[in-house]
Order: structure tokens, then sequence, then C-alpha cells
């Protein structure tokens, strides 16, 4: 599915119950996502200099994409069962301006699991794969 870099997907947690919450997710900066694809880290082994291993940071990575693709939710609701307002903050990542949803939100109101599924979905959405590119 082509999905333009304005528009907005609906996107609602495997094992959430009715009534849904539902996450706004857009499409993010291509050269932010680019770079949360591409980064990773070198580990040297200090008994053995020559050879290292690269870590990939799926989680933290995934944090990103969720941080970064939400625009917006309805029927988020906090242990009081009030609805939690959306709130962005302006952030620069890889040296580029975005507007990210409050990571304390996040935080405060979903587990890493749950952030986590979130982000796989933004990642999905902000990278096309060469059958889905249209000229």
């Amino acid at each position: 599915m082509l999905i333009h870099k304005t528009q907005i997907k609906e996107f609602s947690l495997e094992k959430d119950t009715d009534p849904k919450t539902i996450f706004r997710l857009g499409v993010i900066d291509p050269l932010v996502a680019a770079r949360l694809i591409d980064a990773n880290m070198e580990v040297k082994r200090p008994e053995a200099a020559e050879e290292s291993r690269t870590i990939f940071h799926t989680e933290e990575q995934l944090y990103l994409f969720a941080l970064c693709g939400i625009k917006g939710w309805g029927n988020l609701k906090d242990a009081q069962g009030n609805e939690v307002p959306f709130e962005v903050e302006e952030k620069v990542l890889f040296g580029t301006k975005v507007f990210c949803v409050k990571p304390e939100l996040l935080a405060q109101h979903l587990t890493l699991n749950q952030i986590v599924e979130i982000g796989t979905a933004a990642k999905k959405i902000s990278t096309l794969g060469v059958d889905e590119i249209k000229n």
C-alpha cells in the first residue's frame, strides 16, 4: 500500500479491547527513518581487538519510530479513565527537526511491548518496498 507522507493511517493494538484506542500514524521524515534503520553500534571485544560484532538496538529504534510516527490518538485513557491529551514536542534527530509525541506520555500509559508494536507499524508505513513504489 502506498501512503502519501501527509496521510494518516489508523492503527489499534492487536490485544486491545473495545472500545479500542486508535493511534493515528503518519510517515516520518525520510532522513530520520533512514538513520533509524541504519543506526547500530559496533562493539569491540578487548580480548580480540580485530573482531567485532554489530548490535542493533531494535527496541530503541522502534520506540523512536513510535515517538515520531504517532500523529494523534483517540480513546487513550489514564488509570482513572480520563482521556490522555495528545501533546508533541520539537526534537532534533540526526540533525533534522521533527515533532514527536512527548515521551513521558508513552512511558506513563503504554508498556514497552505496546510501544514496540506501534513503532513496528509506524516503521512499516514509513518505509516502502520496491513493489509498493508508484510513479
